[in-house]
């Protein structure tokens, strides 16, 4: 089996910003360390104070993600990105789960305190189910739209990887040449330029005879 090109690394194309998926990742860890930090307050019957202060230390992890995020896209505009094969298993999937995380929390807020006294009702599933079908779109849409950034880098990744090809492959030919080859080669190539800018002169006078010739 033939050994991968090992891909260049690209100069990204869009600008450093707070909103990248690095804000994403933070939201979803600082939502799970939120979560688990506030479980003896939810087992305490605090069920809503529970998820407000889980939801604050989600989005206090989107917050400091975000400027690490913003940090990475800087160091990549000066060193380079490394670029990996697309794929729909990577982290757009968490950047979708922290887009939707509002909706999701503000349904938990009303829907886990009802689960535990056990009066759910058929609003209370509905909302389940519409919390479950929006987590899944977020999933979904986020990994779609990170799948097609990195074909983006990739596509741009193997322009340049065919760019540099050709140019070893000039400069090849070239170190292959002895001097006065290449003396031999730069008269061939000047004499067909002017071989050329000559040819288009005598078709210019060729076009402007018979005119003369009527005046």
């Amino acid at each position: 089996m033939a050994k991968q090109e090992q891909l260049p690394k690209i100069k990204p194309q869009e600008k450093p910003s707070l909103l990248n998926h690095g804000a994403g990742q933070g939201a979803f860890w600082g939502g799970i360390a939120g979560y688990l930090a506030t479980i003896p307050m939810m087992l305490s019957g605090k069920v809503r104070t529970a998820i407000t202060a889980s939801f604050a230390v989600s989005a206090l992890g989107a917050v400091v993600g975000g400027f690490l995020g913003k940090s990475k896209q800087e160091q990549e505009q000066v060193e380079g990105r490394e670029v990996k094969k697309p794929t729909s298993w990577n982290t757009g999937i968490i950047t979708g789960l922290a887009v939707v995380s509002p909706i999701t929390f503000g349904i938990s807020f009303v829907n886990i305190p009802k689960a535990m006294a056990g009066k759910v009702g058929i609003v209370g599933s509905l909302l389940g189910l519409t919390s479950l079908a929006t987590t899944i779109t977020g999933m979904v849409i986020g990994s779609g739209m990170r799948k097609k950034e990195m074909q983006r880098d990739y596509n741009q990744a193997l322009n340049q990887l065919g760019e540099q090809k050709i140019a070893e492959g000039m400069a090849y030919k070239n170190a292959a040449l002895s001097p006065q080859e290449q003396t031999i080669l730069e008269g061939l190539m000047n004499a067909q330029k002017q071989g050329g800018h000559a040819s288009k002169l005598a078709e210019s006078r060729e076009q402007t005879s018979p005119v003369q010739m009527n005046l």
